[in-house]
């Protein structure tokens, strides 16, 4: 990379500090991120069951406050605990097998800080994601239709039902924008986003996250998208101080003025734009389909990596806790005993992302420009962290990563660096954050990577404290905030069983598999419904054999999926995880039923009419007969305990002398279908049939041993 530099307004200085610092770390201890922050695990027990929280102890500490809610809710409501500055742990022993909790602390004191998990025991698997739009860029879908069309099986066969669009990079930002909405408006399931390729960039504000004056303007703000019923206006800002004008912002240009958001973002949004890159070698095309390539090895476990994190903090001479957001959020993920801190004077963090394959990493650092082509800025990384340059030449080692640093949060430009990482090795997620805070702490009970989106995005009035760890106060604007990625990305993913086989049992479906690669606790088995756009269990329980007859009709061209589910136990809880679905479509001719019709209903076990008045019940058996229940011999007992007298409008039923209650009752039609229903009481009972279509119908009180064939004439 030509023309590497520091920003100017930090030139003179930076590095002095920085290194000042870096040799004295080691005596002056924790950096104030670290000290900010509560780093938390979670053990649980479900034999009590129990759930037991715990951080590391934190010198100044004068209290603890624990907080607990049921995940989505608004608000933390009152605290549940209150503890001693000493504390390390507390144990919630009011909790439920299978439910999710959140648990927030906040410690006082000298060093006040926050933590967060998600945690449970056994929480119930998600079978059901919910529906996604993924815009592809069309010229992308021309190159890779085969690649893209496997993204869409992987997608469907996680769960999620996929409304597909491809588009010209050149649509503009309202009309893709019409494309979500249309969808959202026709499926109210849909949950999130995913833009593939250089989809149009929607771009609003006023502001400057980084703090740089010449950067302020209008940022790329990928949550207009997922905004479904904010007011986004383009009347008010009038800003071209920026020293780039792509961030310059007029009335009546296309950006927007809002520099926060006007509502909560309804859907979660993840973009992966491998354009403009010119320091890889590869093309666009190739960088994504390595991209792609890549997120099926780690949905279906081919890519694997060691849960451990990674952060490197060489913010700490600014005093602000920037790094805050790895501290709480890595800890979380994978235990604050698996999150190793790099310190500033062993840098380049470079050399260490990409050496160690890892789950997490966090880099905050002083920005850095370079040079493009037509001598263009370009926003390529931090100084003694990571650069676009390094990434470009080595593999990154580390799936999931977050930074912070000057400029390339702005990250619709050549060669930007918070893109740049989703070209190299293990990386499948980037996130600029720090002014403000993400937070991931939802990943390590099996959440995607698009719900703690919308959880860090959405976060006003303090809902995660705090919002911001920098300069800008609590109060800075989150359009700006984007995650580059796959939205439906795990942490951890259950190996796939493979080979469906979909065949006919007799009238029924049956499936054969081959197993997991992993360790599973067995298999359930989903219908994919295309005619409401979901999944359909099949397998009414978990299913330990790798073979299954189910009582579903076979219908040719019908679409299962078989996945395994595995019982995950993780830094802050356990979890059901389901993998990725086996998929396999029924084949072949339909089976006649026993009125011979090509998959029709008549089948054994179901009603049909056996041409006798004198039975009821009617129903196929095995060999396809129709057999109904012989009604004669049944006395009326008249006299004895129940008189049973048939008038105009119906039933007449007369238990006055019978010992006992009130007792159910059931009217049957001659194929064994329930007409009638109710109760009689201990007396005199009228039962209304007036309004049954002529025949014979047939009286039952199962609890007097009571049946009564009668008559109806017409109506």
């Amino acid at each position: 990379m030509n023309g590497r530099k520091v920003p100017v307004r930090r030139r003179a200085g930076c590095v002095l500090v920085l290194f000042a610092l870096a040799v004295s770390l080691p005596a002056c201890g924790q950096s104030a991120s670290q000290k900010s922050s509560v780093r938390m695990s979670a053990l649980v027990d479900s034999l009590q069951p129990a759930i037991t929280l715990e951080w590391e102890a934190q010198t100044g500490a004068s209290g603890h406050t624990v907080y607990r809610r049921v995940p989505g809710a608004s608000a933390w409501g009152a605290p549940v605990a209150t503890l001693a500055g000493g504390a390390t742990g507390w144990t919630d022993n009011a909790v439920s097998v299978g439910l999710a909790y959140e648990y927030k602390v906040h410690r006082t004191g000298t060093n006040a800080g926050y933590g967060y998990v998600r945690s449970g025991i056994a929480v119930a698997p998600v079978e059901d994601r919910g529906s996604l739009v993924l815009l592809v860029d069309s010229a992308l879908a021309a190159d890779l239709g085969g690649q893209v069309q496997d993204l869409v099986n992987d997608l469907t066969a996680d769960g999620w039902w996929v409304h597909r669009h491809d588009v010209p990079g050149s649509l503009a930002v309202p009309d893709v924008k019409a494309l979500v909405t249309a969808d959202a408006q026709q499926d109210p399931d849909v949950e999130a986003i995913y833009l593939l390729g250089h989809i149009a960039v929607p771009y609003s504000g006023n502001l400057n996250p980084d703090g740089h004056a010449e950067h302020r303007g209008a940022w790329a703000c990928d949550a207009f998208y997922g905004d479904l019923d904010g007011l986004w206006t383009d009347v008010s800002v009038n800003s071209t101080s920026a020293a780039f004008p792509r961030n310059h912002n007029l009335p009546q240009d296309g950006k927007f003025d809002q520099s926060d958001l006007p509502s909560p973002v309804e859907l979660a949004v993840g973009r992966v734009d491998l354009s403009d890159l010119p320091s890889y070698s590869q093309s666009e095309t190739q960088l994504v389909a390595s991209y792609l390539d890549r997120a099926h090895a780690w949905k279906t476990g081919a890519l694997t990596v060691p849960a451990e994190a990674l952060l490197f903090d060489d913010l700490q001479w600014t005093a602000y806790p920037l790094s805050q957001s790895g501290h709480m959020g890595l800890a979380a993920c994978v235990g604050p005993d698996h999150l190793t801190e790099v310190p500033p004077n062993n840098g380049p963090f470079s050399d260490h992302v990409l050496s160690t394959p890892a789950l997490w990493s966090y880099q905050c650092g002083a920005g850095l420009q370079g040079t493009g082509s037509n001598n263009q800025v370009t926003f390529v990384g931090t100084t003694n962290g990571i650069r676009t340059q390094d990434v470009v030449q080595g593999d990154v080692g580390t799936v999931f990563n977050m930074a912070f640093g000057s400029y390339f949060g702005d990250w619709d430009n050549e060669d930007n660096f918070l893109r740049a990482m989703l070209g190299s090795g293990n990386s499948l997620v980037h996130l600029w954050s720090g002014i403000p805070n993400w937070y991931v702490y939802p990943m390590a009970m099996g959440g995607p990577v698009g719900s703690c989106m919308r959880i860090s995005v959405n976060n006003t009035q303090q809902d995660h404290a705090p919002q911001n760890a920098g300069w800008q106060g609590q109060n800075m604007g989150r359009v700006h905030m984007a995650l580059m990625g796959d939205p439906t990305l795990r942490q951890s993913y259950v190996g796939p069983p493979t080979d469906l086989v979909v065949g006919p049992s007799g009238w029924t479906t049956q499936f054969s598999w081959s197993p997991s690669s992993d360790d599973v606790d067995g298999y359930l088995v989903h219908r994919i419904d295309t005619v409401s756009g979901g999944f359909v269990r099949v397998t009414p329980q978990v299913v330990t054999d790798t073979f299954f007859v189910s009582t579903e009709l076979y219908a040719p061209g019908t679409r299962y999926l078989v996945r395994a589910i595995k019982l995950v136990t993780s830094n802050t809880g356990s979890y059901f995880d389901l993998s990725l679905g086996a998929s396999a479509q029924a084949m072949g001719p339909a089976v006649p039923d026993c009125e011979n019709v090509p998959g029709g209903p008549a089948i054994p076990g179901t009603p049909c009419d056996d041409g006798d008045p004198l039975t009821i019940q009617d129903t196929f058996d095995e060999t396809c007969a129709c057999v109904g229940v012989s009604t004669i011999g049944i006395e009326e007992q008249v006299g004895r305990a129940i008189i049973v007298v048939q008038v105009a409008d119906g039933l007449l039923v007369d238990m006055t002398m019978r010992e006992g209650g009130t007792q159910p009752y059931q009217v049957f039609d001659v194929r064994g279908r329930i007409v009638l229903n109710g109760t009689l009481g201990p007396g005199r009972s009228r039962i209304r049939s007036q309004d049954l279509r002529a025949g014979l119908y047939v009286l039952a009180i199962p609890g007097a041993a009571f049946v009564h064939r009668f008559v109806v004439g017409g109506r």
